[in-house]
């Protein structure tokens, strides 16, 4: 596997390893806080809010690893159309 397939492969696989973990962290925070119990548990919310800064982390380095010119490709098409070049670059390997 190249390295343009490996970025494509880790901003898509980061896409949705974060935005699942923020939402999980909402919903748990959310929950303790109608418990009222008076003591928020944020430990839970914590390793969420990690985990999903760790999907961030792995977008960033799949965007290092497409390269300047990929980057440049995806900005010439639009943005709407990251998702459509992300995965024709994984099934060809180039943009």
């Amino acid at each position: 596997m190249n390295r343009v397939r490996a970025g494509a492969l880790c901003v898509l696989g980061g896409l949705g390893m974060s935005y699942v973990f923020e939402a999980a962290a909402l919903a748990v925070l959310a929950k303790s806080a109608a418990d009222g119990q008076g003591e928020l548990n944020f430990t839970p919310v914590v390793v969420l809010v990690i985990l999903a800064l760790l999907g961030w982390a792995v977008k960033l380095f799949g965007v290092a690893l497409l390269g300047k010119e990929t980057v440049r490709t995806i900005r010439a098409k639009g943005w709407r159309a990251v998702p459509k070049e992300l995965w024709q670059i994984i099934r060809t390997g180039s943009s």
